[in-house]
């Protein structure tokens, strides 16, 4: 949060990348490219990490990465209601449009 707050989003995203690789999961595969990110098969750490940096971004980083995780997350758990609850209160919260809204 500290980093966020003091403008190092750059850096906030690193150390999120770093804690993937100190948690441990035997079907975890995560990928990050440049300009986008790809997540496949989390365990419950993972997502709940994923969850709290996404809300992260929304209040302090880059609104349009935090829908890029949120998608990517809810692609991977369709029926976790506690995640969608979230986004779309993120949403509403920093009136952001969802990924795909129909205009």
């Amino acid at each position: 949060m500290y980093l966020f707050r003091h403008g190092q989003n750059d850096q906030a995203k690193t150390i999120l990348d770093r804690s993937f690789s100190s948690l441990t999961s035997t079907d975890r595969k995560i990928f990050f490219g440049k300009s986008r990110i790809i997540f496949f098969c989390f365990c419950c750490s993972d997502v709940e990490m994923i969850n709290k940096f996404g809300q992260l971004e929304f209040k302090y980083g880059d609104k349009e990465r935090a829908k890029t995780l949120y998608e990517k997350l809810l692609s991977s758990y369709p029926k976790r209601t506690d995640l969608w609850s979230i986004y779309i209160d993120m949403l509403i919260k920093y009136d952001v449009e969802p990924v795909n809204a129909a205009r």
